[in-house]
Formats: structure tokens, sequence, C-alpha cells
């Protein structure tokens, strides 16, 4: 996986990371955000929205193969990225509505914590360099 400095217009500032990976033909893109030191949080985002796909008119059902693809950043944001980072890391998970937060609560399994980041609810975990 080939993680990409996000770098702010002047140039002289980090603001993260990003990669991206293809999965059925739609782009998905996972930006580790600067927020402070060693602190990122994490966005995911994809190139098809299921609007621009017009579901309603052609009657039937897309898949998007949620699960599959959730496996697929699960492994990018717990594993490679602290891998590629090789340092102390903290990852900070915000949701936008209630579904997310039921999706994103299913992390508590695997060592992330709800925590408070600037006032606003969020997942945390933190990433020891010697344990990578």
């Amino acid at each position: 996986m080939v993680f990409n400095k996000k770098v702010s217009d002047c140039g002289r500032f980090l603001d993260g990371y990003e990669t991206k990976f293809d999965w059925n033909g739609i782009t998905y893109y996972i930006i580790f955000l600067y927020i402070n030191s060693d602190t990122y949080s994490v966005m995911l985002s994809s190139d098809k929205k299921r609007k621009e796909l017009k579901i309603f008119e052609e009657k039937k059902n897309i898949s998007f193969n949620g699960y599959e693809v959730l496996t697929k950043v699960f492994n990018i944001v717990n594993i490679e990225f602290p891998k590629f980072y090789n340092s102390n890391l903290t990852l900070v998970v915000f949701w936008a509505d209630t579904k997310r937060r039921r999706v994103y609560k299913r992390l508590e399994n695997y060592g992330w914590r709800l925590s408070r980041v600037d006032g606003n609810l969020c997942y945390l975990k933190k990433f020891l360099a010697q344990h990578l």
C-alpha cells in the first residue's frame, strides 16, 4: 500500500497522508488528516455515490460489497498505516450520523475506545511503535 503525503497549499505543512484502492470499479480514498503531534483523523470517501447511480430509475439493487470494502479499510487503518508510520501514533474516527456511529461501534471489539477530541465524540486507538 502506498501512502502519499498531503501537503498544504504553501508546501510547508504536512496535512496528512492519503491512499486509495479500487474495488469493483469504484475507487475508495482513505485520508489520514493531521490533527496534532502524532494524531490523525481517519476519513473514507469513494468516487461514486448511490445517488449518482440512478438506482430508483433502474429499479434494481446495486451492491457496493460493503463488508469486503470495510474489511479492506480496517486492514489499512489498523495494520498497514501504523506499520508505514512506524512511530507512536493515535488514530481518531469521527462520524457524521447515528448510522455510521452504529457501524463504528464495532471498532470497540478491536481495541478502539470511545473518547472525546476537541469536545467531539470519536473512537480512538493508540499504536505504540514497539508493538508494530
